[in-house]
């Protein structure tokens, strides 16, 4: 009775791919009449691995920005891709509590101090 031989074949480890992480700075004004660039912004960082936030120069949010990066943070949780905040300023993460979607932007009461 013949056995087949198993040929053995060398396989690399691949090396570990570095997290790819793509900074996105607020401006001062996040309002409707700039949303386009924002949403532009947004699109071309959504299939990275993480995006990190910096919102401490806001001084004005509208609604409709932040339903815009609601949306976006959704999106890559369903992905299961991951975004976080360097910092927020008090005005945009007072803004986003007074509509109830802090938890939706990762701004609870826990993440929003250590944001700051």
């Amino acid at each position: 009775m013949a056995t087949a031989k198993k040929k053995r074949t060398s396989r690399k480890k691949a090396a570990p791919k570095a997290m790819e992480s793509v900074p996105i700075n607020l401006e001062k004004r996040v309002v409707i009449g700039r949303i386009e660039d924002l949403k532009s912004t947004l699109i071309s960082a959504m299939e990275t691995e993480h995006v990190r936030f910096n919102g401490s120069a806001v001084e004005a949010v509208d609604t409709a920005s932040l339903q815009l990066l609601v949306a976006f943070f959704n999106e890559r949780s369903t992905r299961k891709l991951q975004c976080s905040w360097d910092a927020v300023s008090d005005e945009f993460t007072e803004r986003a509590r007074v509509i109830g979607l802090t938890p939706w932007l990762g701004l609870d009461a826990d993440n929003a101090a250590s944001a700051s």
